[in-house]
């Protein structure tokens, strides 16, 4: 290598842009996160349901990932989980979006119950939606939670952070 100047280039985002990043990271998957767990799928064949758990599941530990990181840059760790789309009294639901985040991100297991209700959508197939999750991690033995109420404690308990700064061409 010779004593040239080198032309350098910084790529990625700086420490004042992180918290706005990774809320909008989470507030992204949130969005999707609220169209799975609200949706009813076909019963039978259970594959498009399976599909579309298989996506909630990949989702929550995107938004786990950035949730965590947002809390942590902004030393936020009260948020709870006031109430969810469904009731299942069988199961004790997690409340705190802290435990359930660090969860989901030490799982050694996750997946969505996903149960069938009759026929009102799908007529002849039978209806489907999602119930709860259920994460175990090397934290805590099985806790249950709920997708759509996790996400909107995340929404409506975090205040929103400055946008990042847009460059257009030209």
């Amino acid at each position: 290598m010779t004593d040239q100047a080198l032309l350098a280039r910084d790529v990625g985002f700086m420490e004042h842009e992180a918290p706005a990043l990774a809320h909008g990271q989470a507030v992204n998957e949130a969005v999707a996160i609220a169209a799975f767990a609200t949706a009813t799928f076909p019963a039978s064949p259970d594959g498009f349901a399976r599909l579309a758990g298989h996506q909630l599941v990949a989702r929550l530990q995107s938004f786990a990932l950035h949730v965590r990181r947002d809390l942590e840059l902004r030393d936020l760790r009260g948020l709870s989980v006031a109430d969810g789309r469904w009731t299942y009294s069988a199961v004790t639901y997690e409340t705190s979006v802290w435990t359930i985040v660090n969860r989901i991100l030490h799982a050694r297991s996750l997946h969505v119950r996903m149960v069938d209700r009759g026929k009102e959508v799908f007529s002849n197939l039978g209806d489907c939606f999602v119930l709860y999750a259920v994460v175990v991690s090397d934290q805590g033995g099985w806790t249950y939670f709920d997708p759509l109420g996790l996400v909107f404690a995340y929404l409506s308990q975090i205040p929103e952070t400055q946008t990042l700064p847009t460059f257009g061409a030209g």
